[in-house]
């Protein structure tokens, strides 16, 4: 979701708050965003928190590819002064520059209400079944993706570029009406 070419240049970065729960991750194009979070309760990430706090690292790749290329499984993350991030491990020492986290957009607030669990494997399965009749064609803009409808304990999507159109239900128990 973090586009290297982009008017608000914020949006190269990932940001990153942790608190005493664990470190949340987002990025953002403007057009989508992504936000995943790592518990602290997970014994599998072993993650040990000793501060909270948040930071934007920039470019996000830079921050990519520093953790990707480690040479060991543990490392060191410390923000100093909320505006340089220093990543250290048994044999490296990094230092990234950052930006200050209350300047990156906020996401729009999600309804838990209308939240929903769907295996990854399913969606998938869903939006393969879908995209290809999705227009390619900018000029009729509403044809350019896929709509989601929830109710009747169905989850149903449709697409089309006015010459194709393709459907796939899904059944799904306890669903509301909803439609998105």
């Amino acid at each position: 979701a973090i586009s290297s070419k982009t008017t608000i240049p914020i949006l190269t970065g990932v940001k990153l708050e942790v608190s005493d729960l664990g470190i949340k991750f987002t990025g953002s194009n403007a057009d989508i965003s992504i936000e995943t979070f790592l518990y602290a309760s997970d014994e599998d990430a072993q993650l040990k928190i000793e501060g909270t706090g948040a930071i934007v690292l920039q470019p996000a790749r830079f921050f990519n590819d520093i953790i990707s290329k480690l040479p060991d499984d543990v490392f060191t993350f410390e923000v100093k002064d909320g505006m340089q991030a220093r990543i250290e491990s048994a044999t490296s020492s990094f230092k990234i520059n950052g930006l200050d986290a209350n300047n990156y957009p906020y996401l729009p607030e999600m309804d838990e209400r209308l939240a929903f669990k769907l295996p990854v494997q399913e969606l998938k399965q869903v939006i393969r079944q879908t995209v290809h009749s999705v227009s390619m064609h900018e000029t009729r803009p509403i044809l350019t993706g896929v709509k989601f409808d929830l109710g009747q304990d169905m989850l149903k999507a449709v697409s089309t570029d006015s010459h194709r159109l393709s459907q796939r239900q899904i059944k799904m128990d306890g669903l509301t009406d909803v439609e998105y």
